[in-house]
């Protein structure tokens, strides 16, 4: 067996051992934390949203092959 694959088992079953004797926690979350979670989380999933939305040409030539840079940048509408 690898060391590295020893030191996973040994942790592994360090935790397992170690969450059979933790005395119950009897704690609870409440609406209010549930909200608040949920507030983070829709804030997150929007702040990604716009950072792909303003930046979706740069996100576009970083996973291009090589194709032509110009095509990447916008066009303004006087250049048509």
């Amino acid at each position: 067996m690898r060391t590295t694959e020893r030191l996973r088992w040994v942790l592994a079953l360090t935790v397992a051992a170690w969450m059979l004797v933790l005395p119950a926690a009897n704690a609870y979350i409440d609406a209010g934390s549930t909200s608040f979670i949920f507030a983070w989380v829709v804030a997150a999933l929007a702040t990604i949203g716009m950072f792909a939305k303003a930046g979706w040409h740069r996100i576009r030539r970083v996973f291009s092959r090589g194709g032509d840079q110009d095509a990447a940048e916008p066009v303004a509408a006087d250049q048509e």
